[in-house]
């Protein structure tokens, strides 16, 4: 976690159109499953539980909820995923949209979020 920009670095999350605010788990689900069969959707959310950022995915009908991760390097501040790093939040998105970036590895091979499909909004 970011320590010395605790507030500051959580910014490029926080005015994410996909970002739905300090709600729990189970709210994340619903607001996921509430697009029906579409798969492929994101919500980016704080834990009310583990005072975490999440970002909880929906693909193949089921739901991960993955940590992300922020810390400063140098004079940036970088974003993290399963292991994936950027510079900027919206850089990190558009690699696990576009390169198809495996989010589990319990979820298996191809397990991805595509550029071409939805994001729930608030």
């Amino acid at each position: 976690m970011c320590v010395s920009c605790r507030d500051s670095c959580w910014n490029e999350v926080k005015y994410h159109p996909s970002y739905h605010g300090s709600i729990s788990k189970q709210r994340a689900e619903e607001i996921l499953n509430s697009v029906g069969d579409k798969d492929n959707c994101y919500i980016t959310r704080f834990s009310e539980t583990n005072s975490v950022y999440r970002l909880s995915v929906k693909k193949r009908k089921k739901i991960s909820h993955l940590k992300i991760k922020a810390k400063v390097e140098g004079d940036h501040v970088v974003f993290q995923v399963k292991g994936i790093k950027r510079n900027s939040f919206n850089e990190l998105l558009q690699l696990l949209e576009g390169e198809k970036i495996r989010l589990s590895e319990s979820e298996g091979i191809g397990d991805c979020i595509e550029s071409t499909q939805y994001k729930v909004r608030r």
